[in-house]
């Protein structure tokens, strides 16, 4: 049944369609909801992976190219 249902348009929020679609799918829009409303974003992680960079480099780079010692 839900693989009949009318794919949404690309310029939808998927997160209004599922509310749509939860009286017809309870199970399906839990796990939408689940994996839909993640961050969106690359900062959190990037900011993690500079803390634990920093210690190790022992020279760094700026937007133009040009290398510092640290």
């Amino acid at each position: 049944m839900y693989l009949s249902t009318p794919v949404s348009s690309l310029k939808t929020d998927p997160l209004i369609s599922w509310e749509e679609l939860k009286p017809l799918y309870p199970f399906i829009y839990n796990l939408a909801l689940k994996y839909l409303s993640g961050v969106c974003t690359s900062v959190p992680s990037e900011g993690f992976f500079l803390v634990l960079a920093t210690p190790y480099q022992k020279e760094e780079t700026d937007y133009v190219g040009n290398r510092h010692r640290n």
